[in-house]
């Protein structure tokens, strides 16, 4: 069994999701914001295809590969879902059983 599917009753399950491009100390902020909202963080990352909808034809500056590191190295959070479905699915929060999403300020540029 996964992590997410051992939880001890009570424990809170926090899904977030973003681009997380060039990891900087506003995201570090924001993951420990979201990770002090329950007990797990699980982080998804869209794929590069779904990033350029929203910030334009010139990002995501790091491949996605270099994205998941970055966020996986970060202490808050507990998990990544690599090539996360923009938009959020219904699916996704059943299959972690998410009992909270959190977002932050979505950013886009003025080139796409």
């Amino acid at each position: 069994k996964q992590w997410y599917q051992r939880r001890v009753r009570g424990d809170k399950i926090v899904y977030t999701a973003g681009a997380f491009d060039v990891l900087h100390p506003g995201h570090i902020d924001f993951l420990a914001a979201a990770k002090q909202q329950g007990d797990y963080l699980i982080v998804g990352l869209y794929q590069d295809a779904d990033i350029r909808t929203f910030l334009g034809r010139h990002y995501p500056i790091q491949t996605l590969q270099e994205r998941v590191l970055s966020v996986l190295a970060n202490r808050s959070v507990d998990e990544v879902v690599i090539g996360a479905p923009y938009p959020l699915t219904a699916e996704l929060l059943d299959h972690f059983r998410v009992d909270l999403v959190v977002h932050g300020k979505i950013a886009e540029a003025a080139d796409h």
